[in-house]
């Protein structure tokens, strides 16, 4: 078998474009509405995090991960 130029240029862009889209990841979404005061189903909360209906933007629902101390605000993520 005679290899020409031709033909090893075919195996190297093949081999590039395979190890281009070899790597592709599409990344995900996720979002909670904790109006309710519920957790999302299929998941839970450990330790001092809480839920809440109102507290977050505009009095919405509220996940606590860490509680409030005297004279201070709660931290935490809110629901949009």
């Amino acid at each position: 078998m005679k290899i020409t130029f031709a033909s090893t240029r075919f195996v190297i862009l093949t081999a590039g474009c395979l190890l281009t889209f070899a790597g592709v990841a599409r990344g995900g979404s996720f979002s909670a509405n904790f109006d309710d005061g519920a957790v999302p189903p299929g998941s839970s909360i450990y330790g001092d995090a809480a839920t809440a209906i109102n507290g977050g933007v505009g009095d919405s629902g509220v996940l606590m991960l860490t509680p409030a101390l005297t004279g201070s605000t709660s931290a935490g993520i809110t629901a949009t």
